[in-house]
Parts: structure tokens; sequence; C-alpha cells
């Protein structure tokens, strides 16, 4: 009975199913009746293998199949009426920012899309960093530099890109990050660091510079956010950045070497300590522009060097060799929206004024030293930061030519070179002297002292003052500016002369070279400095004037100052001739003159003489370093004059210099001596050393050319000669 109920109940149920699927089609047939007509077919056509695959179901399958079927045409025909209906935009995705940083000891930190990357308070370098944009609904992405220790700026990489070194221990000091694609018209990138010493910097943002350049400070943490335009951005973006300047310079300083960067105008060097500045390195930073800052500097005996750019050293180093000017400029973009102004502090000179773009600042030519420097950018069409009356200053241009004897005329040298000939025993017999291309107008005019003539009447530019073909020797010159040069510059000028060498220097009119000795100028040197330029400054030994006094030549240099031991000015002299005065007891040293005449008053010593001595012309014949004398006594340094005559020191008792005999010391100067020509063992030392035998000896009486000695005088208890130069 039981199982005769299960048969009819299933019966049931499967004819109740036949009708839901013909109820099922039927709906399906006019549900498309509202849509395309070529869609019927296939829309109704349930075929026998449908059913039997509904057939071999379990019924609840089959009612969520139907169920299903039922809410998916419901949502298909919602979508299809909102399409057609609304026209609403899709959902917007909100971009996000993930970085990494390789940090000194840990390496590679993991992604993180906020906070600090890096570390704080552990004194941890970044050497390296990755970024990467999750875009959202953007297109576009992100780049960024870094500015690594020893390398400086890399070039911009973008998305996971490495930005630093691995492996190389070398700080990163400063970052620049911005945006690029269309995410840059919806979002700001804003960043910020951690820095060694100083902490916590500014935010930054779109690509400005964070961090520090020039200090060699490192980062340590780094902070990054996105932020929508127009969306509250962070509060402190003041100083994201530490540098010296947008140009920054350090000059290497004799005695101190490389000083600390300053830039913007800040001074580099020292003023007030005569140190010379010996190189310079000068650099751009944190600027909107591309572009370089080179730079030429004019460096004591070299002269200017090529230019170096962006850092590099221009100078030497180790060299002690002075800067003496500099050129600046810029290149690239950055030279059309900025110009370099510099100026230098120079010896001598002081504070020059401003110049720019490639000008010259400093001295040329004079042989001064760049004491300091300032630099500044400043923008196209703007003032100069200070006057820009005198930046550079030269040694201005002279030209002269020589007329020397067996040679002629010479080939025209210039600006302090030699004319005429050294070592040659060559006398210069005329001159030309002309200007070459200065800045202001005027004339040279120059006077020359010839032989037997005295002094000629003025020349000037380029005419003949000497003579020619008359073997006269020029002996002095004077030489001056008229007109507007003579208001900005002097001439300066020296000359080698017969026997002396080269004198010292002289300017504006005064005299070079001698005058009454005959002495032949064998060459010359001209300059023109500007004015106020004390470098070369004026020796009293640019003129030796030689004066008759008592038949005999006196020397004055050249500010009149009379010699009466003229070895000084003179120099040391081949030979020479003593003149003993019986009258005065004086020994008057005497020097040849340029004509070979033994008339120049050298030099002269007190000494004692004897009723003894004999009047007349002697030849030294024989020296004693010791010697014995009447007495008995013994004299030291002694030089025979003739027979039992000597120079020789005061008496001895015996051959020790603590015998001295102090009474006999202390006659110095009277007619005291046995015969001999007694003289300080100083005096008599000298004559010992440097008059050789054969020395020619006049024993005269009459008036002396320079003025006596004083005679020093000895407690009674002194047995030595104070001017002895052996105690």
């Amino acid at each position: 009975m039981k199982k005769t109920l299960s048969i009819i109940v299933s019966l049931l149920l499967i004819f109740s199913t036949i009708l839901n699927v013909k109820a099922f089609e039927t709906n399906q047939i006019e549900n498309s009746s509202n849509e395309v007509v070529e869609d019927n077919t296939n829309d109704s056509s349930i075929n026998e293998d449908d059913l039997q695959d509904v057939d071999q179901n379990e019924n609840t399958e089959i009612v969520d199949d139907n169920e299903n079927s039922e809410i998916n045409t419901t949502e298909g025909n919602d979508e299809i009426t909102n399409q057609v209906t609304t026209n609403s935009p899709e959902e917007v995705i909100t971009p996000k920012i993930m970085y990494k940083t390789h940090v000194q000891d840990y390496g590679w930190s993991n992604y993180i899309s906020e906070g600090v990357s890096g570390t704080v308070g552990k004194s941890k370098r970044l050497e390296a960093i990755k970024m990467k944009l999750d875009l959202g609904s953007y297109e576009g992405s992100i780049e960024y530099a870094t500015h690594i220790q020893d390398i400086g700026w890399t070039s911009f990489v973008s998305d996971d890109q490495l930005s630093g070194t691995e492996g190389k221990s070398k700080r990163l000091e400063a970052i620049k990050i911005k945006l690029v694609g269309d995410i840059a018209n919806y979002y700001d990138v804003y960043y910020r660091v951690h820095i060694q010493d100083n902490g916590w910097l500014d935010w930054a943002c779109n690509g400005a510079s964070a961090g520090s350049e020039t200090y060699g400070k490192r980062l340590e943490g780094i902070e990054i956010k996105l932020i929508k335009k127009g969306d509250q951005i962070p509060e402190n973006t003041q100083n994201p950045f530490v540098y010296p300047g947008r140009i920054y310079y350090s000059s290497h300083v004799q005695d101190y070497g490389w000083l600390s960067n300053v830039g913007d105008g800040k001074t580099s060097g020292t003023s007030g300590q005569s140190k010379r500045i010996e190189a310079i390195k000068v650099s751009l930073c944190n600027l909107p522009y591309s572009g370089s800052v080179e730079y030429s500097t004019h460096i004591q005996d070299i002269g200017w060097q090529s230019y170096r750019k962006n850092g590099s050293i221009s100078g030497t180093s180790g060299q002690s060799q002075r800067v003496e000017a500099i050129k600046i400029k810029l290149t690239g973009e950055i030279s059309n929206y900025y110009d370099v102004y510099y100026r230098v502090h120079a010896q001598d000179l002081g504070w020059m004024s401003w110049t720019c773009n490639d000008s010259k600042a400093g001295t040329e030519g004079l042989e001064l030293r760049v004491e300091a420097i300032q630099i500044c950018l400043v923008e196209k069409g703007g003032n100069a930061p200070g006057d820009i009356s005198r930046p550079f200053v030269e040694q201005g241009k002279v030209e002269y030519s020589s007329h020397v004897q067996n040679i002629g005329w010479q080939n025209y040298v210039n600006n302090g070179n030699t004319s005429g000939t050294v070592g040659q025993g060559l006398r210069l017999e005329a001159l030309k002297i002309r200007l070459g291309d200065n800045s202001y107008e005027g004339n040279i005019e120059y006077s020359t002292h010839v032989q037997d003539y005295g002094w000629m009447n003025y020349s000037s530019n380029d005419s003949i003052s000497g003579t020619i073909g008359q073997s006269k020797r020029i002996e002095a010159i004077k030489i001056r500016l008229t007109g507007e040069i003579s208001n900005y510059y002097d001439v300066f000028y020296r000359v080698q002369c017969q026997d002396f060498g080269w004198l010292g220097w002289t300017c504006n009119d005064r005299i070079a070279g001698t005058t009454g000795g005959g002495y032949r100028i064998e060459s010359i040197q001209i300059k023109l400095y500007p004015k106020n330029i004390t470098n070369l400054g004026i020796s009293h030994l640019s003129c030796i004037t030689f004066e008759d006094k008592n038949g005999f030549k006196v020397c004055k240099d050249a500010n009149g100052t009379l010699y009466e031991d003229a070895q000084g000015l003179l120099g040391m002299k081949s030979s020479y001739v003593l003149r003993v005065n019986k009258s005065t007891n004086v020994v008057t040293v005497l020097a040849a003159n340029g004509t070979g005449d033994y008339n120049i008053a050298y030099k002269r010593f007190v000494c004692s003489t004897g009723n003894g001595t004999p009047y007349g012309t002697y030849y030294t014949p024989v020296k004693y370093r010791w010697r014995y004398l009447v007495g008995p006594s013994y004299g030291q340094y002694c030089t025979r004059i003739v027979n039992g005559i000597l120079f020789h020191s005061l008496p001895y008792g015996q051959q020790n210099p603590y015998t001295l005999q102090t009474s006999e010391f202390n006659k110095l100067g009277t007619t005291c001596s046995h015969g001999c020509v007694r003289l300080m063992c100083r005096d008599a030392k000298w004559i010992y050393d440097n008059c050789s035998l054969g020395t020619r000896v006049d024993i005269v009486s009459g008036a002396d050319p320079l003025s006596k000695p004083s005679a020093p005088k000895i407690p009674a208890n002194q047995r030595w000669d104070p001017t002895d130069p052996n105690i």
C-alpha cells in the first residue's frame, strides 16, 4: 500500500513539474515578444536534452535555478534601464603612494604608504630609496632624484626604480620628488626629511629639494604624502632644504686651506691678514633652471687658466701661488634668467667694485693677491649689488726700444720686460718709448743723462732720446706721463747699471741710474701701474748721485742721503786705493768710478799715524795675521805699506787678543805711533781681508772728502779691543 502511494506521489510531482516548465516557456515567449524579433527562436528554445537534464536533477535544485534565472533577468532589465536613463560616471578610486628605503646596517625596509621610512635617533644614513604609485583612477607616474655623497644630484628615475647606491656606504643628502602625467593635475606630492644634526626639516613639494647640500649631512628618515589639490597642506613649508645659497663658493687661503662654503654674496677669504687666495670652487644650488656656473682664475706666474665649472677647482694648491683675478659666467638655461655678480678684495686696493657675466675682477700684471671674494645671483634686469666703477685694474701698456753699443736698435718690448743687455758690458746709447693701447689719452715723455752732455731735453711718444753714432753712454733717465692718463697711472722704471746691477724702482720723473760717476746704463724695464698701487714702491736705491767734495766724489742715494760708508750702497768692489791723511789721522778707502778713476770716497777709518809715517805712494807687498812690532809689542791683521811701516791693530803685550795695551787704544785718532798706521781691530781686518797685495797706498795731508769717525774709549782695566770680531 505504501509503495503504491509513493508511486502516485512521484507521478503527481512529475506532472506538476511539466506544467511549470510549460508555463515558463509561455512566459519567456511573451517577454521576448517585447524585444528584438530575431532573438525569439533562441530565447524560447528548450529541447529534449534540457528536459533530460531537468529530470536528472532534484526538484529543489530546479527551483533554485529558476529563482536565479528570474533574478538575473530582473537585474539585467534594471541595468539596461539605468544605462539608458541616467548615464552616471564610474566610481573614482583614490591613488596611493608606496615607498621604502635602504638604511645603513639594516638594508631595505618594507614598503609603506604613510609614516616614516628610515630611522630617527639612531644616526643611520639612508643610502637608497624606491617608490611607486597605485594610481587608482588616474594615469601618470612618480619621479625622484637624490643627492648622493661624493656624487651629487642623480638623474630622475621613476616607478620602483632605485635612486641612490647599495653596498657603497654613501649617504643620501637630499631628495626631489614630483608627479608627472594626468595625476599631477589633481594631486601634489609633499615630503619631508629627517637629517643629521638638524632633525626634521619642513615639508617640500612637487620637485623642490628637501635635505641639505654641501654640509655632508645624511638623510635619516623620510615621510611622503599625496594631497589632493585644494585640500589642507602641511603646516610648515618654509625651510625644507639647508644650503649655503643659490650660488655658493669656497676659497683655498694661504696658511688656512679650504674654508667652509658660503653663498649669496657672503665673504669667502680674509681681509686685513695679508693672506692670498690660492684656489676657488663655485657651485649652483636649488635653482629652477638647468645650467652651469663656469669660472677662470688668473694665477701668479701662470696667467689665465681654462674654465672650470660646478664645484671643480680653479687655481693651485700647495704651490704658494696667488690668485690675482677671476671671471665667472653662467651657461645654459639659467643664463637667460640670472646675471652672476662678483667682486674681490685685492692687496693694497681693498674691496673693488662689482662686475658680472665673465668680466674681469681683480688685477692683472700688478702682482697683487686676491684676498677675499663675494658672489651673488641677480635676476635679469635687476640692479647691481653695489658700485660698478672699478672692478678690475691692469698694468698699462707701454712699449720701448733701446739702441745698444755694437748692436743698434733692438726690437720693442713692453710692460716691464727688459730692453738692452745684461752681463755683456754694453752701454745703452739711445731710447724710444711709446704708449700702447690704453683706455686714456695722454703722452709719455723722457729725458736721458748722457755722457759729456748731461741732461737732454725731454722727448716724447717714440722720439729718440740719447745719441746715435757718438759712442756716448746713457747714465740716467727720467720718465713721466702727461695728459689724462697721468690721472690714472704712474710710470715705474728701473735700470741695470755697470758694476751695480739692477737698481731699485722709481716713478714719475724721478732719476733712475747714476750721475757724476761715469757709469753706463746697460738695460731698462718700464711699467705703467694704476694709481695708489704701492706694490713696487719707490726705492732709495733707484738712483746714486756722485757729488764733488774736496777733489773726490761722495755718494748720495735717491733721497739725497750722504753715505760715509757706501759699502751698502755700492756693494763690494774688486779693488781699492787707501788714502792715509797724516794731518787728520783718517784712512779713506777710495773706489773706482765708471771710467776707472779711484775718486769715489767709499768708506773711512779713524787711525793713528806717527812722525815717522812717510809721505808718498806705495803698494802693499805682504800681510801677516800677527806680527811682532816695536815696543816690543804685537799687532793683528797687519798689511805692510813699505819697509817697517804697516797697517795693524792697536798693540798687544803678547800674541793674545786679551793683552791689549789699553792706554794705546785710547790714543786712537792722534799722532802717536812709531810710524805705522794704527787701526781698530775691525778696520785693520777689513783692509787685511779686502785689499789685495799690490793695493796702492797714498800717504798725504790735506782735506778729506768724508768726516773723521769718532774714536771710542775703553776702561783702564779692559784688555781687549771691543771691535775684535773674534771676541
